[in-house]
């Protein structure tokens, strides 16, 4: 379904592009394209039935980013009194999920893929799983407002209202009929619901060179009822960080 939106984004706001030389469509002001990588850990939310912390991401766990920003399509922002500088829409990938192991129970991370569209600090994200139908769709709306600005450092406050589709939240946190056969920590099965979840974090950037910078976040994560629910969750909060490196292409 997100896929779906980025194309017709594209579609509407392509505008006079086509008319553009390859030059103009490889400027530094009309595409962005990042790709990262890093580490992330927090306190762990999951039931730990097996004492294997690391399964439930207490210990690091690596994060892989791809992201391509779109700027500029034709005359778009200037007829709606946009600045054009502060639109943006395209596309965002990662390696992720709320993955969990237990005997019988394996949550595996997947590859995920969507589009989004903001302007400013208000950015909005649909993201879908693209290598299995089975664990759904995220919606997501962000705030992230500059809080400080000095030589190549950079400080944002980050908030977010995530919403999980109920494929999501069934399979990452629901348990089905073959995992209560294949498991001896539950005796029976749980499907959730969609559900909404709020998130609030401290991202700080430091630049390394022209194209690169060093960014390290902090921040916790509150998990709607569908999710505190589940027999695989312990905790409605988890707290969370992690370091990483982005480098711009373009």
């Amino acid at each position: 379904m997100s896929v779906k939106i980025v194309v017709l984004i594209f579609l509407i706001f392509s505008g006079s592009t086509y008319s553009q030389s390859f030059k103009n469509l490889l400027d530094s002001d009309f595409i962005d394209l990042e790709l990262g990588g890093g580490y992330v850990a927090g306190t762990s939310f999951r039931e730990e039935f097996d004492g294997d912390k690391s399964d439930n991401y207490q210990g690091l766990a690596p994060l892989y980013l791809l992201k391509i920003s779109f700027f500029y399509f034709g005359n778009v922002p200037n007829l709606i009194d946009l600045d054009a500088k502060g639109f943006q829409f395209g596309t965002v990938s990662f390696f992720g999920g709320d993955s969990y192991e237990v005997d019988g129970v394996d949550k595996d991370q997947h590859f995920f893929a969507g589009g989004f569209i903001g302007y400013g600090p208000l950015t909005f994200f649909a993201i879908s799983d693209v290598t299995s139908t089975s664990s759904g769709t995220t919606y997501t709306l962000r705030y992230s407002p500059l809080l400080y600005k000095g030589g190549k450092s950079t400080l944002h406050l980050v908030a977010k209202a995530e919403l999980m589709n109920e494929n999501y939240v069934n399979y990452f946190f629901g348990i089905d009929q073959t995992e209560v056969t294949n498991s001896p920590h539950f005796s029976t099965t749980y499907s959730p619901k969609t559900t909404e979840n709020y998130e609030a974090q401290f991202i700080y950037n430091q630049k390394v060179s022209k194209n690169s910078r060093f960014t390290v976040w902090l921040g916790g994560k509150h998990h709607g009822s569908e999710i505190a629910d589940s027999p695989t969750v312990k905790n409605r909060f988890r707290a969370h960080g992690g370091l990483g490196w982005l480098y711009k292409f373009f």
